[in-house]
């Protein structure tokens, strides 16, 4: 199974607007990255397999978007002294590979 589902005792269906999502969440050369990645909104968690397209909430898509992480590089300046430079990259870099209509199931 690609995306599993998930609810809590205390999960809230009715804070998912009903828009479904296709999206494909990256494969990672880290040893240590997560799969399948675990994703949660309003009490409800999915897991979702890297590699492979699949139809989610848009809400799950919106968790992935600001799901980052900093990562610091450390940059020599002109006099030789050196600074740390922060980036923020996404935590689970994925592809939103289009909308899907009301219809569908997730």
């Amino acid at each position: 199974k690609m995306v599993s589902r998930k609810e809590s005792k205390n999960s809230d269906p009715a804070k998912f607007s009903g828009k479904k999502v296709k999206i494909l969440i990256h494969e990672s050369n880290d040893k240590y990255a997560v799969n399948p990645v675990p994703v949660a909104h309003e009490g409800v968690q999915f897991l979702i397999e890297r590699g492979k397209e699949v139809v989610v909430p848009y809400e799950v898509m919106r968790a992935l978007e600001i799901a980052v992480e900093s990562r610091y590089e450390q940059i020599i300046q002109p006099d030789l002294s050196t600074r740390l430079v922060e980036r923020k990259i996404q935590s689970y870099p994925f592809s939103l590979v289009g909308h899907v209509d009301q219809g569908a199931r997730a």
